[in-house]
């Protein structure tokens, strides 16, 4: 009797595994959109047309009103980002 009971609950096992990855391959496959191309003269540009600042505006993403930050950015070598226990 135990064997019947595992015999029909391994087949059971065996087709549900099967349907699912069938299931899985039908779908189709998300690919991301690749990004545009941009030229460096085309990013010069745009970071010479960024006024010297303090502070910034945050909007855009699904953002309801605008957000402010104030501040700038330090970009750090590599040795001196890096945090020691002491």
């Amino acid at each position: 009797m135990f064997l019947k009971i595992r015999a029909v609950f391994l087949l059971f096992l065996a087709v549900s595994l099967t349907l699912l990855t069938l299931t899985v391959q039908s779908q189709p496959k998300k690919t991301a959109k690749p990004k545009p191309k941009v030229d460096a003269s085309q990013q010069m540009a745009k970071l010479k047309k960024t006024p010297s600042t303090l502070l910034w505006e945050v909007s855009g993403n699904g953002l309801k009103e605008p957000s402010y930050l104030f501040g700038t950015m330090h970009i750090l070598c590599l040795e001196d980002a890096r945090l020691s226990e002491d």
